[in-house]
């Protein structure tokens, strides 16, 4: 990042550069609209660096049906490229991390989760997109 083109650039934006496929999922996931944001960030990984624009952001989402989510777009890791996914409901949770996916059901440590075995089907990024 501070030596390839995003950071050359003086207004990229790592939430709208990366942060926002996970916002788009939200928003997927919910059918609501963002209705309210909270957000801030800093440049402790490119600092003295030619980016002048957060290279760590984490936002706050309120959705109009009351749901809350949590974004972070976080390009200063030293971590392969994953997006952790986390959904908490009354009924269940889901939750996808780098060493699998899993459902879990219970408060109860030692009751079983889970497991999903083939959570990304493999489908090319541009195959949903319509013809042009």
């Amino acid at each position: 990042m501070t030596e390839g083109w995003r950071g050359a650039l003086p207004s990229y934006s790592v939430m709208k550069g990366g942060g926002i496929h996970m916002v788009d999922l939200l928003l997927w996931f919910t059918g609501q609209r963002v209705t309210e944001v909270f957000a801030m960030g800093n440049r402790i990984a490119s600092k003295g660096s030619q980016v002048r624009f957060d290279d760590m952001v984490v936002a706050t989402l309120r959705f109009s049906g009351g749901a809350v989510g949590k974004v972070a777009a976080n390009f200063g890791c030293v971590h392969p490229h994953f997006h952790r996914l986390s959904v908490y409901g009354t009924a269940g949770t889901f939750v996808n991390e780098p060493d699998g996916a899993r459902y879990h059901f219970s408060r109860d440590p030692g009751d079983p989760v889970e497991l999903v075995d083939n959570l990304h089907s493999g489908t090319d990024k541009g195959a949903g997109l319509p013809p042009s």
